[in-house]
C-alpha cells in the first residue's frame, strides 16, 4: 500500500484526485478513465505499455 505522503505528491504532480492515484497504485481500480492514464503517461514520460499488462483471467482459461 502507497503512502499518504507518496500518494499526495504524485496525485499533486499528475492534477488527479488523490483517490485515484491511491487506487491505481493499490490495484483496486475498477475501470481506467482514458484522460487519467494519459495523464500520468505524459507526466512520468512513458507509454501505456510502460504502466499497464494485461494479465489473462485463469477462469477464462479453463
Amino acid at each position: 500500500m502507497i503512502c499518504c505522503a507518496g500518494t499526495c505528491k504524485y496525485s499533486r504532480l499528475i492534477l488527479l484526485q488523490f483517490e485515484t492515484v491511491r487506487r491505481l497504485y493499490n490495484d483496486t481500480t475498477v475501470q481506467y478513465h482514458r484522460d487519467a492514464i494519459g495523464k500520468i503517461c505524459k507526466v512520468l514520460g512513458i507509454r501505456i505499455g510502460d504502466l499497464l499488462i494485461l494479465v489473462e483471467d485463469e477462469k477464462e482459461n479453463e
